[in-house]
């Protein structure tokens, strides 16, 4: 049973682990360092633990080597005894072993704590997690995880109407087991809901820092706002999210209880904003096998209180913990420079071919001026 201690509850979320059975050294040193330097009373994963479409993945038996991955991945987690939860992104299953494969590897270690949840639904599609007291077994803050799905013809999915409806029914089932009293709740999934885009700032195209939206929002310019700016957030790529709302944001709006959600999926972005109540919130990819902020790859703090409603949040960066130094220094280069998607790769192979047919014309150029000299 989770409980507070010493009236504390601290929360690690990692996003985007998404690496290989081949795993980053450099991702294994970040996730055990930070872990040593917050001493978390819970870890969670929060999708794309794995990178199933990497090369090396083709290599051997698919399913072995995803779970191979994933108990690298679990190492600097388990063998410090801390438990974890977990839910899945899109890439963690577009072949190879399937979830309820992958659950039984994650559910394999006594620190998983699934089993200790409230409510759960067909497996990670959702699950629900109490706190409680540090001296009863009252509830005092409740985690819900859900899987944000993966894609449907290109296309992120959104929630299903059954997981909306789950939450629903878990969460007053919560208040009820409370003797009526809302249960403060923290929302963790990978793909951030429609709604994101409302806490951003709308502006022209040229506007310094300006990026384009992405799916429904495209020839659409967004900035985070100035307060985001001020408290040292930042936005780097557009935010790849369901091309329509579901109602999943307005559900939890109606509920009352839901503090804020929090999303990986988008590596480079790490900034929050409050609609209507409710905070969403971005946390920076953790992991060195695929792209993300540099030095600036980050895993979330959440620190709760048993005296208060509330939650405060952080960042903790690689730069934090581990300073400027890296074991695989290319690869953390191309990492570093890689575009983030199809998307933003597209500008970059514009620019390339316009460089490319520039020194093709300079060269043919220069191939006639010659044949006119001699």
């Amino acid at each position: 049973m989770l409980r507070f201690k010493n009236g504390k509850f601290k929360i690690m979320q990692i996003a985007d682990v998404q690496d290989t059975w081949i795993t980053s050294q450099d991702t294994i040193n970040f996730i055990g360092t930070a872990i040593d330097k917050e001493k978390p009373d819970l870890v969670i994963f929060t999708g794309d633990q794995v990178k199933s479409y990497g090369i090396t993945m083709l290599i051997g038996n698919k399913s072995t080597n995803i779970e191979k991955t994933i108990r690298n991945i679990l190492e600097p987690v388990t063998s410090r005894n801390v438990p974890f939860t977990f839910t899945y992104g899109n890439h963690d299953v577009p072949y190879g072993a399937a979830k309820s494969d992958q659950t039984k590897v994650y559910e394999s270690y006594p620190q998983c704590v699934n089993s200790e949840s409230f409510s759960s639904l067909n497996s990670t599609d959702g699950i629900c997690l109490t706190i409680h007291c540090e001296n009863d077994d009252s509830i005092k803050f409740a985690i819900t995880l859900i899987d944000s799905q993966a894609k449907t013809n290109g296309k992120y999915d959104g929630v299903s109407e059954e997981q909306i409806q789950w939450t629903e029914r878990t969460l007053r089932a919560l208040t009820e087991a409370n003797g009526g009293r809302l249960v403060p709740t923290l929302v963790f999934q990978h793909i951030p809901v429609y709604e994101m885009y409302e806490i951003l700032k709308r502006v022209d195209k040229d506007t310094p820092g300006a990026i384009e939206g992405n799916s429904s929002h495209r020839e659409k310019y967004y900035t985070i706002t100035d307060e985001m700016a001020k408290r040292g957030e930042y936005m780097k790529e557009n935010i790849a999210c369901p091309d329509k709302t579901t109602r999943q944001f307005e559900s939890w709006v109606s509920l009352k209880n839901v503090l804020g959600a929090f999303f990986g999926h988008d590596h480079i972005n790490c900034f929050i904003g409050n609609l209507r109540g409710i905070d969403l919130g971005y946390t920076p990819g953790a992991g060195f096998n695929v792209y993300g902020p540099g030095y600036d790859r980050a895993v979330r703090i959440f620190e709760l209180d048993e005296s208060s409603t509330g939650y405060r949040t952080r960042i903790v960066t690689y730069r934090d913990v581990l300073g400027e130094k890296v074991k695989n220094k290319l690869k953390f280069f191309i990492y570093e420079h890689a575009p983030s998607s199809v998307d933003a790769a597209k500008p970059l192979i514009k620019k390339a071919g316009i460089a490319i047919g520039a020194l093709a014309v300079a060269g043919i150029a220069v191939g006639i001026i010659k044949s006119k000299i001699n």
